[in-house]
């Protein structure tokens, strides 16, 4: 049943992305159609009519209904991350997730949102590697290089975005929203050049959003089959290789490695250091109530 949640989330976030590329083609195209035509006017080809003023004004409409899908996006988001932490809590039995709460906020708040997102995916990734079985061991895996470089890419690129288009906006739009006195056609052009350039790059990224959901999400479910799949003796022997892997292996701390001493440092223990060491376990050792009670009697 978690896992037919699971799919349906992926779905319905792979339905609006697929809404928002539609409106972004609309409106790119609109915006590519739009500059052409001013450019055109500002060279004196073509005049402008009541015509192209209702044209842009219909066609201008896409603007906002590319903010309502934007918001159809992000609470589609937000369904299938908190879906994500309920699979991996309830199927994969994994604990200590300390980003769950941020699932809303950390795309919103400024400054944090240029991290807390990754942190929020990358706890979601490592919980569905197939090195642990359950609990807060998903916390020693590694995390991917791959999903590091696209978050990069996708912070920067909106960071760049929201710089060029205040620029843009504020040649044309005061900072009560009124036109500026001292606009031109040229201003125009530029600001829908901006919007064919930020129509591309959200394409671009509701793109990769359907490769990183994807893969996420076949990555905690394959984890719960693998385990499904394993006989006792196998989890058994994967406890014992998880075990010995963060604990017992002298040669593992973390990321490091500790060399083993030289041999001529290693000190043998002498028979009187062993006959102490066997006769404190003896003392040691752990009776049955029945033996306690044969003894006493």
């Amino acid at each position: 049943m978690n896992q037919e949640k699971l799919e349906k989330a992926k779905k319905l976030l792979f339905i609006m992305l697929c809404i928002d590329i539609a409106v972004n083609a609309i409106s790119g195209i609109d915006s590519y159609t739009t500059s052409i035509t001013l450019e055109k006017i500002l060279s004196g080809h073509q005049t402008f009519t009541q015509d192209l003023a209702d044209s842009a004004a219909f066609w201008g409409n896409f603007e906002i209904l590319g903010i309502l899908t934007l918001l159809g996006v992000g609470a589609a988001l937000v369904n299938w991350l908190n879906t994500c932490y309920r699979f991996a809590k309830e199927s994969i039995r994994a604990t200590g997730f300390k980003k769950e709460s941020w699932i809303i906020l950390g795309w919103i708040i400024p400054i944090l949102n240029l991290f807390i997102p990754y942190q929020i995916i990358n706890e979601l990734y490592k919980a569905g590697s197939p090195n642990y079985l359950d609990g807060d061991n998903w916390k020693k895996e590694s995390g991917s290089w791959l999903l590091l470089t696209w978050w990069l890419f996708w912070a920067v690129s909106h960071f760049f975005i929201w710089i060029i288009a205040r620029a843009s906006f504020g040649k044309i739009f005061s900072s009560n929203f009124t036109l500026q006195s001292d606009i031109s056609l040229q201003h125009f052009i530029s600001l829908y050049q901006f919007l064919l350039f930020s129509s591309i790059f959200s394409i671009v990224i509701a793109i990769l959003w359907f490769a990183i959901v994807e893969w996420l999400t076949k990555r905690l479910i394959n984890h719960t089959n693998n385990v499904q799949n394993m006989t006792t003796t196998e989890i058994a022997n994967k406890n014992t290789e998880i075990h010995d892997r963060f604990y017992k292996n002298p040669s593992y701390v973390g990321d490091s490695e500790i060399k083993p001493a030289p041999v001529s440092q290693v000190k043998t223990p002498q028979n009187d250091d062993v006959n102490s060491y066997f006769d404190f376990n003896d003392e040691k050792k752990d009776t049955s109530p029945t033996d306690n009670y044969l003894e006493k009697n």
